[in-house]
């Protein structure tokens, strides 16, 4: 699986680079990063923001693990400067990684543009209470888009 991951992480990356001058890929983005509380789980995602330079867009999140995890959720996004926050409910597969107590879990995302379309942020997933364990897990992400 681990090894899919990987190729499927290039493959996004280098859509991305051959690809930035069409408008629709302008908003999509690729990370690898880390999650806690799973072993240090590796994990690879992609975002896709709506209408980039906006302040205020919609956002499609989405990661795989080498867990057999994965997530995907939609919510919004708002982006002043060089900072970014978004938040969104999402579905959860826990795989062999991290139980979260439900499939409904929120995900909280923070960043900050270090250069032109290098990020690096953070994000947090939680089921906001609606299980009884609610345990919640953390990632840190450098995300790639538009070369």
């Amino acid at each position: 699986m681990f090894h899919f991951m990987k190729k499927v992480f290039f493959i996004l990356l280098l859509t991305t680079a051959i690809h930035a001058e069409n408008s629709w890929l302008k908003g999509l983005s690729v990370y690898p990063g880390f999650l806690d509380r799973s072993g240090h789980a590796f994990v690879l995602g992609a975002n896709y923001v709506f209408r980039p330079d906006n302040l205020f867009s919609p956002k499609l999140s989405a990661f795989i693990s080498d867990n057999n995890m994965f997530y995907l959720s939609i919510g919004p996004r708002l982006k002043y400067k060089r900072f970014y926050i978004s938040v969104g409910p999402g579905y959860y597969h826990e795989g062999s990684g991290v139980d979260l107590g439900y499939d409904l879990e929120f995900k909280e995302e923070i960043g900050y543009e270090i250069v032109k379309n290098i990020h690096i942020g953070m994000f947090h997933l939680s089921n906001a209470g609606l299980s009884s364990y609610n345990p919640g897990v953390n990632a840190l992400f450098i995300s790639f888009s538009g070369f």
